[in-house]
């Protein structure tokens, strides 16, 4: 595995969970196309990362780069679901909320890519 695919491919993932944020941010955001966005990205995970093999990595990487990894997966996999509860809230006091769950879990997955993408 080339350590700079693996740093573009995490550098891809960030930025496209900033974008993700910005049209969460916005006061017109379409909670369908938000919802399609996250799945989306999830896809794009799963056909890029995880689809990176552990093999040319050095033992003590494989371990920190194995829970990066599979944290990612399972972060991304809540966000489509809290993406999914956003679009649906209807009281504009439970929509203001679930939309701040989707923000705080979108500055977590970009954390994860920050550290992901320093591992190697």
């Amino acid at each position: 595995m080339s350590p700079d695919l693996y740093r573009e491919s995490y550098q891809i993932l960030k930025n496209r969970l900033h974008q993700l944020d910005a049209r969460v941010a916005g006061p017109e955001a379409d909670g369908t196309a938000v919802v399609r966005e996250a799945n989306a990205i999830q896809q794009e995970f799963s056909d890029r990362l995880l689809a990176i093999p552990l093999d040319d990595m050095e033992s003590p990487q494989v371990s920190h780069f194995q829970s990066l990894r599979t944290e990612t997966h399972k972060q991304l996999r809540l966000l489509a679901t809290d993406a999914a509860f956003w679009r649906s809230a209807k009281q504009p006091e439970t929509r203001s909320q679930r939309q701040q769950q989707l923000r705080d879990r979108l500055q977590t997955l970009i954390g994860y890519c920050e550290a992901a993408a320093g591992a190697v």
